[in-house]
């Protein structure tokens, strides 16, 4: 039931779809790093006790890198479900009338084997008392 398989073209923009996603990476680290000094002063402005530089021995903009990473890591994750949801999807070529007609085959081949194994083994018992008959 093989049939062999033609390649589609590919589109010419998939060759593009590394530099793409390179480009989402760079956009969204620049937005992260824009987005960073509002949220940290947000955040000491919201949360009473939070000052934005709660670990003495770290350099002051670690704080605003890491608000920065933080909103650079959402933003990927949301592009990347975004991009994952509006991408094309395969179609299956599968149809269920094959899918029955080979799920029947399978249960006669199945069938078969199991008659021909009982017949076999009916075989091997007529043949051991045919030799117990001449061997007495």
């Amino acid at each position: 039931m093989g049939s062999i398989r033609q390649e589609k073209p590919k589109s010419p923009i998939s060759g593009w779809i590394p530099a793409i996603g390179f480009i989402m990476m760079v956009t969204f680290a620049v937005i992260g790093w824009a987005l960073s000094d509002p949220l940290l002063e947000w955040t000491v402005d919201y949360f009473n006790g939070f000052e934005g530089n709660e670990l003495d021995d770290v350099h002051p903009d670690a704080m605003q890198f890491a608000f920065g990473a933080f909103i650079w890591l959402v933003l990927l994750c949301a592009g990347s479900l975004i991009v994952a949801a509006a991408a094309p999807r395969k179609k299956s070529r599968v149809k269920e009338k094959d899918l029955k007609t080979e799920k029947d085959d399978i249960i006669k081949e199945k069938k078969r084997r199991k008659k021909r194994q009982i017949e076999m083994q009916k075989e091997a018992a007529r043949q051991r008392k045919a030799k117990r008959e001449r061997e007495e």
